[in-house]
């Protein structure tokens, strides 16, 4: 017997076998998780619809419930329609007419945003609120815009309200023969550019407004009592040309407009006292006031 050593036999390990059956399980365990995914996400779906169909159904039934017993019950339509303005230039005739509402239609189908807009689109409208009392009234409240000058660029007339908005009233067939003659007296607003002739739009020009500014302080008696303007030109900037009814022309300048209406003021009342009237007055130049005097007219007794 020889003397080599004994050795055991080798065992041989399977590890590739191992591998590729790991590799098989987690494939399978993915596949079957996608699957339980898939099925989850069908099922939430299909209850989505579900849900979105019962509830267009349930819509559909409670419009139709409602149009039944509201929208077609006789309690529930306008038998009354009050229409209060602060003006005059909208009658309440033209009013309901231009709604096109009447009497007898289905209180709760009324639009009243609608409503609402289609008031606000006349130029006559400053603010307009629209309300239901129910069960059988409609109640309109009207803001009207004062029309309180004219303002004239060209052959174009409008009229402007205290804010400067832009209106063209004489061009409405609604207007009676006094509230077209009153709107045609009003002063005048001469030489107003194009880009300040857009209706329902506020004028630009600074001085247009300057010149509204000062209308309304003659209204108030802030100057002299006796002043009335018929007419003021803006067409050089920075600047109002001013006609009174008495023929007087007065030149003022927009900037430090309240210290030379003060010294206009004074200079009317020392011309009265002396039985004289102003006929030309520079008041723009700041310093020296070049000023022309006239005789007054005497009324007759």
């Amino acid at each position: 017997m020889s003397g080599l050593p004994f050795q055991f036999p080798v065992r041989r390990r399977n590890r590739p076998i191992r591998v590729e059956l790991r590799a098989l399980h987690a494939t399978r365990r993915a596949r079957v998780r996608a699957q339980k995914r898939t099925r989850f996400a069908g099922f939430v779906l299909l209850a989505a619809v579900l849900l979105g169909a019962a509830g267009w159904i349930a819509w559909i039934g409670a419009r139709e419930l409602a149009r039944r017993v509201l929208a077609e019950n006789q309690a529930f339509r306008i038998r009354e329609i009050t229409v209060e303005s602060t003006g005059e230039l909208l009658k309440p005739e033209f009013v309901v007419d231009y709604l096109h509402l009447r009497r007898g239609q289905s209180l709760l189908g009324v639009d009243i945003a609608r409503l609402r807009r289609d008031l606000e689109l006349c130029s006559e409208v400053e603010r307009a609120e629209v309300g239901l009392a129910l069960p059988d009234r409609l109640a309109i409240r009207i803001a009207e815009r004062t029309p309180v000058a004219s303002l004239v660029a060209g052959a174009t007339r409008y009229q402007v309200d205290r804010r400067g908005v832009v209106m063209d009233l004489l061009s409405s067939r609604r207007l009676s023969d006094a509230q077209r003659k009153a709107i045609e007296e009003l002063p005048v607003i001469t030489g107003a550019a194009v880009a300040d002739m857009r209706i329902q739009c506020p004028v630009i020009s600074s001085e247009i407004h300057h010149a509204l500014a000062l209308f309304q302080r003659v209204d108030r008696g802030d100057l002299d009592p006796g002043l009335e303007i018929r007419s003021v030109d803006v067409s050089r900037r920075g600047f109002l040309a001013v006609t009174t009814a008495d023929g007087c022309r007065t030149r003022l300048a927009i900037a430090d407009l309240d210290q030379q209406l003060r010294r206009w003021s004074a200079v009317l009342r020392d011309a009265r006292a002396r039985t004289l009237r102003v006929a030309t007055i520079d008041l723009s130049l700041g310093g020296d006031v070049p000023v022309t005097f006239v005789a007054a007219q005497t009324e007759a007794p």
